[in-house]
Formats: C-alpha cells, structure tokens, sequence
C-alpha cells in the first residue's frame, strides 16, 4: 500500500494547528486513511467511542456493529472497499468521514467514486437514508471537514476521481461546510423529505403538539377496539429472539408484498430471505448487546398487530422498521404505535427526538413536528490531472456517440 494511505496524515501538507477556543493553545490536526476492514478493526475501539457521540438522527448505517454485519453487503466485491477518513486532535480521534469508494467502468476510464458508506446496499431498508459526517462534538464539525477536504484535495487527491453523497442531510451544518470547502461540487436537492418528532419532557405536552383530527380518529380506535372485546395491549422489548424475529419476518414480508401487488415497487421484502433474516436478526442482536435496541410491539386478540422497530443515540432515536397486520386496519394499529412508541421514547428513554425518516406518509406528517431536505452532491477532483483527463475523456466520448 502506498505511504499516504497509511498512518497518520496531517491535514495539510506541512501539518495544520488550529487554536483551542479559551485555552490560547495550539492544536495539532492529523488524518487516518483505513482502507480495508483489517484496518479498521485495529482501529474498532477508539472508533466506537467516536460513534457513540455521533448526532441521534444519523442512520446506524456507521456504526462498528452494521459494517462487521454488513460486510458483504456494504463491499460485495474488490470495487466496492472501505474509504474511512478519520481526524484526529492531539491523537484524540474527533470526527471521520465514513466513506466507501467504488470503482465503476472499463479501464482506463473507470471512475473512482467516494460515497457515503450504506448509499447503496440493493436494500432500500439497510440504505443510509442520513448521509453525515461523524463528529465527537458539533463545535468541532467544520474543523473535522476542512480537514478531510484538506486530505482529499492534498495527499489523497490521486485516490479518487469524484465524490457523490446522497441523502445528505440538511438538518446538521455539514452539507454548508462541505460545500465551502468544495466550492465546484454540485448540490441538488432530492424529492423526499424527512420528518422528526420533537419530543418534550412529558409524554401529555408532546402528544398535544401533533395534528388534532389525528389524535381523534385514534381515540374513535381505541374505543373501536374497546367495543370488539378483542384483547390488546402494548409492549416494548430491548432485545430479540428467534420467535420474536420469526412473528416480525412474517408479518413485515407480508405487508410489502401487499404493497407490492397495490403497485408500491419500491417496498423492500428485507425479511423474506433465509440468508437476509439471519443477518438482520445478527445486526438485531448486535445493536441489543450495544444497548441501542427497542422493539415497539401492539399485540390483539394475541397476533402481532403491529411493530416498529427503533434504534437509539446519544441524542435521538431512528425509527427504522414498521409494519402492521391488515386484518387489524380497522383499528388502526399502525398509527397506535406512534402513540405507544412515543410514550415509552419519552417515560423509559429519555429521547429527546425520534427521525422518522425519509420519505412521506400520512401518519409520518401527522405525527412529526419537523420535516428536513436532504441532497445530492457531487464533486469532480480537479486536482488530480487523472480525473481531469477521464472526465473529458467520457464527455467527448459521449457527445460521440449521440
């Protein structure tokens, strides 16, 4: 491996200091290249301290637990493999961006992508659907940033010929700080929104922030249910067992295949497969073992009427898998388990947040109080003389052949 992809970088060709805010002293800023999963084992430890700090809305999609699980799905084969920048202060790793560099096209023309790691994985649900860099602290965020770019403009720049984030998420400062520091990358903002639910101190102030006539209709469901004499109630758990993952494998492949027949191509069976539901029921208990895991049920009549499946972090949660029986629909049991779900976020949790996620539906509008953008960006290495030459190389080739 060559020299720069190894070891400590600094930020600039002779190094970069930044002065500490109220101490008068000078910091030292370094950058790590890992570039195979081997490399970043070493690294695991000091990582995950880093990934604990991480803002609660971004996708678990980085975390040290989905990229060992994940291997075969985030680098499937020798040109998809790890681009991990990490930045250090002082020896103290504060930020990295969590990238994943893919090799598209015939050589010598083929293009090296950066994106970010889980933008494409063949399964919409295991997407990273909040594209971010990773920082200790968010008063370190443009530090840790210029100091990738530094990198990637300076001793990686021979590394890759174009970056392409998307769902680059507009609710953190990074996307504004990428593009000052990548002035020529092209931003566009992309069809879905995200929403989010703010969730205050008490479960009572928060509920009565949310759409009105939508709380009604859940009462009028409630009482529905109440009238049935069906026997309900609700119950969150922070693990998982093979008889609880097998209930959720049936009743989530069954809804996306309702979907699917309703002509909604773009749902994602994740759970239908043998070697698929193995590996998430994996990633499951991972994420339990790391304390990250709860799982919302609603239970009528004793059957699995509903789940959503939540992932926590320091400052927020993600609600990540949700489906519900349609036999039950007359109840409502999806919309229920918003009320559920927040209710236990806020009195067990402590959540300050839950990221509902990108893409709309109605219950998501009525049961959120923020929406956020998020883009696509790209950015084209004009520094490296390679890149230059493949990108006009493909331009002229294209207008050739119109």
């Amino acid at each position: 491996m060559h020299g720069t992809q190894r070891g400590m970088i600094p930020s600039a060709q002779e190094g970069s200091t930044t002065k500490s805010a109220g101490t008068g002293l000078l910091d030292y800023t370094q950058v790590q290249l890992v570039t195979s999963l081997q490399e970043f084992l070493q690294v695991e430890i000091e990582y995950q301290r880093l990934a604990e700090c991480a803002d609660g809305f971004m996708f678990p999609s980085f975390r040290a637990e989905w990229i060992k699980v994940l291997q075969p799905i985030y680098f499937p084969t020798p040109h998809h493999t790890p681009f991990f920048v990490l930045v250090r202060r002082n020896g103290e790793l504060i930020g990295a961006a969590m990238f994943r560099k893919v090799v598209r096209g015939m050589t010598p023309l083929a293009f090296r992508w950066l994106e970010f790691l889980g933008q494409h994985t063949g399964h919409s649900a295991l997407d990273n659907l909040t594209g971010d860099f990773i920082v200790s602290s968010d008063a370190d965020r443009e530090l840790v940033i210029d100091a990738v770019c530094r990198a990637l403009n300076g001793p990686l720049r021979a590394l890759w010929d174009g970056i392409s984030l998307k769902r680059f998420c507009a609710y953190s400062t990074s996307l504004s700080a990428f593009l000052k520091a990548f002035p020529q990358a092209r931003a566009v903002q992309e069809e879905m929104s995200g929403f989010v639910a703010e969730l205050g101190a008490s479960f009572e102030d928060t509920w009565g922030q949310f759409d009105s006539k939508a709380r009604k209709n859940l009462r009028r469901a409630i009482r529905l249910l109440d009238a049935s004499g069906l026997p309900y109630h609700f119950e969150t758990r922070d693990e998982i067992d093979a008889s609880l993952l097998g209930e959720i494998s049936v009743l989530h492949s069954g809804r996306q295949r309702l979907l699917k027949e309703l002509g909604r191509n773009d749902r994602d069976d994740l759970l239908s497969g043998e070697v698929m539901l193995d590996r998430v029921g994996e990633l499951l208990r991972a994420m339990a073992r790391a304390g990250k895991l709860r799982i919302h049920l609603m239970r009528i009549d004793n059957a699995l009427a509903a789940f959503s499946i939540v992932f926590g972090g320091r400052a927020g949660a993600n609600s990540w898998l949700v489906a519900f029986d349609e036999a039950f629909s007359r109840f409502s049991p999806s919309r229920l388990m918003f009320e559920h779900m927040y209710r236990q976020e806020i009195e067990r949790y402590g959540t300050p947040r839950v990221n509902l996620m990108l893409g709309h539906t109605q219950a998501k509008q009525d049961f959120s109080n923020r929406i956020y953008s998020s883009h696509t960006v790209e950015v084209l290495n004009v520094s490296s003389f390679s890149a230059r030459l493949k990108t006009e190389s493909l331009r002229i080739f294209r207008r050739v052949m119109r």
